[in-house]
């Protein structure tokens, strides 16, 4: 019968790769291990236990108050595989002048949604985005307002977002 030594090592450290092993037959020259029972040589593993986030180093600030931003992948090529969140890909820039423009400016964020949602559910996408947006702007959330535009065959009207429910529809 067919002696199999052990499995080596995947060939990867993070993802998918392949192990080998020997496989023998000490009978081989009287014809004592059928070919169709042979084991496999070699198969497929997964090993995350080398994966780790990536990240390539900060752009330049894409001009005034703009962003700088790195590429960030897990190299399994599958976020799943590294371990804790991803780190920031984008992030504002450090500038003293966005400081003095900050306080007058006004960011216009479009969600389109192309079927019907509930109003919880708007609420709750509108409290994701402002969270983003404060994260992202390095501000807190009670400094971000957010407010729905809602059209149909009856309209224009805009809703409000206040501790997290949409607020009465207002005639625009």
């Amino acid at each position: 019968s067919w002696i199999v030594g052990a499995w080596s090592a995947c060939s990867t450290s993070c993802g998918t790769g392949t192990r080998s092993r020997s496989v023998t037959c000490p009978l081989a020259e009287s014809g004592g291990c059928p070919p169709e029972a042979m084991p496999s040589e070699v198969e497929q593993c997964r090993d995350t236990s080398g994966c780790a986030w990536q990240a390539s180093e900060w752009s330049t600030c894409d001009g005034t108050c703009g962003l700088r931003r790195r590429n960030v992948v897990c190299p399994g090529n599958s976020e799943v595989d590294c371990p804790g969140d991803a780190p920031v890909g984008a992030t504002a820039c450090d500038d003293e002048s966005c400081n003095e423009v900050a306080g007058d400016a006004n960011l216009v964020l479009s969600l389109t949604l192309e079927e019907p949602v509930s109003d919880e559910a708007r609420a709750n996408a509108l409290q994701g985005a402002r969270a983003a947006v404060a994260n992202v702007l390095g501000v807190s959330m009670a400094s971000v307002t957010a407010t729905i535009v809602e059209s149909s065959s009856v309209g224009l009207g805009r809703r409000r977002l206040e501790g997290g429910r949409l607020g009465p529809a207002a005639e625009r």
